[in-house]
């Protein structure tokens, strides 16, 4: 993949992401307590590292 298709993608999920989030964050300490939105990120950032530990190998490849 092109590194200009690259960075912008990046740049794309993560303004995506930051607009989101505090919304997102709001929402669930109104529905829930104000705790929660701080678990959601944690459980996020588990999941991401599985996904990186799952997919390891592939990124091996890339380099």
């Amino acid at each position: 993949m092109e590194r200009a298709v690259a960075s912008s993608a990046y740049s794309f999920v993560r303004f995506v992401g930051g607009a989101i989030a505090p919304w997102l964050a709001g929402k669930l300490s109104e529905v829930f307590t104000a705790s929660i939105p701080f678990y959601a990120g944690a459980i996020a950032v588990l999941i991401s590292m599985l996904a990186l530990f799952i997919g390891r190998r592939h990124l091996a490849e890339l380099k």
